[in-house]
């Protein structure tokens, strides 16, 4: 795993083989790279997909999920300015699951930009981009991530969400765009899905579950991650 924090106008880059690893990093910055930026603050998480490309389909349907409960503002703007630029509607790829063609999904970046918040890239891997948070969580989110799209439980998840995959994806991202009614149920039902996932990593990992708890907290009373202005980094 590469976690890339875009951050004072720098790139921490942190090589960590799982959430246990990356926390130590983190707490005495043991970063294994770090370089000037001029872009916005972000945070790009790097992991492996799998060969059935269940681990890439996973977190696209998940993805309004961790978007809406680790936003850092009161109204999505991180995603909403990326929708702005993006090369789709929903910022999403729109072909991961129906008929996917690698070949397909690389020619099209060949000449376009890659904005969209989850992009496949060559060497198997992929990069989930979010706006920037914590470390607490950072590492919360690494942690869900660790548990939900282990082998046994991804299979699991994208078995139960086949039917409803679409409508969790299409609402889930619409919902990010609303400002209305709609958009205030549609908001609560991605955090009722939230908690449900986080109460699976809590039977499933007792350990990693330590890190999830501080956003479940935060979600358990509709509350997300919100930037403090006044905290500073060196």
């Amino acid at each position: 795993m590469i976690v890339k924090i875009f951050k004072n106008k720098k790139i921490y880059q942190y090589n960590a083989k799982d959430v246990f690893e990356l926390d130590n990093k983190l707490k005495i910055k043991d970063f294994s790279k770090l370089e000037k930026t001029s872009e916005e603050e972000k945070i790009i998480i790097n992991f492996k997909n799998d060969k059935e490309n269940e681990i890439l389909r996973l977190l696209v349907i998940l993805s309004p999920i961790f978007i809406t409960i680790f936003d850092n503002s009161t109204s999505l703007e991180f995603f909403k300015k990326n929708l702005e630029k993006s090369n789709f509607e929903y910022g999403l790829y729109p072909n991961f699951f129906e008929n996917f063609s690698k070949e397909k999904y690389f020619k099209f970046y060949k000449s376009h930009d890659k904005i969209e918040d989850i992009i496949l890239k060559e060497d198997e891997s992929i990069d989930f981009k979010i706006n920037y948070i914590e470390d607490k969580y950072l590492l919360a989110l690494v942690a869900l991530i660790e548990v939900i799209f282990s082998k046994y439980n991804r299979k699991n998840l994208i078995r139960y969400f086949k039917e409803i995959r679409n409508d969790i994806v299409i609402n889930g991202r619409r919902s990010i765009l609303a400002n209305d009614i709609y958009a205030f149920y549609l908001s609560k039902y991605l955090v009722n899905w939230a908690l449900d996932l986080m109460k699976i990593a809590r039977y499933k990992d007792k350990n990693k579950y330590l890190y999830i708890d501080e956003i479940y907290k935060l979600t358990n009373n509709l509350k997300r991650p919100i930037k403090k202005s006044d905290v500073s980094e060196n």
